[in-house]
């Protein structure tokens, strides 16, 4: 799991965006996994860090490699 959000902002993921993207300089690094509030600075949203080789490995299988 990786944690993000703002500190000052009120950006963030909420409700109905599970499985929405988390990008960085162009690159998706996560997808929203949930979170406490909905944009609430200094409280982060989870998301599932696509980093992790078993989950890539998951999601190409359940989606056969597209």
């Amino acid at each position: 799991m990786i944690c993000a959000g703002y500190d000052f902002e009120l950006k963030d993921s909420c409700r109905g965006d599970s499985g929405g993207p988390l990008v960085f300089e162009g690159m998706l690094i996560g997808v929203v996994l949930w979170g406490l509030h909905c944009a609430t600075p200094g409280i982060p949203g989870v998301y599932t860090n696509l980093n992790d080789y078993q989950i890539r490995y998951w999601i190409k299988f359940v989606t056969n490699g597209i």
